[in-house]
């Protein structure tokens, strides 16, 4: 009669205690939320990033990956014809590869592929990094002070 005491006074006072946990309700198991996939269509047509996408709409990136690849729109076209004609520019006045990936969010790889042959040679980078050398000398070899 003790253990029944016992038990009572544990369901009493914890009333969703189950004996069994294996019956008994987990939590995060529920059915999970459907995304809208026609508003991660158009966001993403949009030019707005998986992150961006999933943080506005409260789902996690991978999910929202996933709905990408279901309506096939897993690579967005991110490089606008303005942008591109930006980066031809950029090109035509002599920037970097790496100025233009930090300037127009890009990677090396992307302004290679839509523009082939485009990168600087050897001679032009170390021409480059002569310039810099020589811009934080006053003459080869001494540093200008700042002070």
């Amino acid at each position: 009669m003790t253990n029944q005491r016992l038990i009572d006074a544990t369901n009493e006072a914890f009333p969703n205690y189950t004996k069994n946990r294996r019956n008994a309700p987990r939590p995060g198991t529920g059915r999970h939320k459907v995304i809208d996939r026609e508003e991660v269509r158009t966001r993403t047509l949009n030019g707005q990033s998986l992150e961006q996408i999933a943080h506005d709409l409260g789902y996690s990136v991978r999910g929202i990956s996933n709905v990408r690849a279901e309506l096939g729109i897993t690579h967005p076209r991110m490089l606008t014809p303005e942008k591109l004609a930006a980066i031809a520019t950029a090109l035509q006045d002599g920037w970097s590869h790496a100025e233009i990936s930090r300037t127009h969010n890009t990677t090396h790889e992307t302004i290679e592929r839509h523009f082939p042959g485009s990168a600087w040679t050897p001679e032009q980078r170390a021409e480059h990094m002569s310039t810099l050398r020589l811009a934080r000398t006053d003459h080869w070899g001494a540093l200008r002070r700042t002070a």
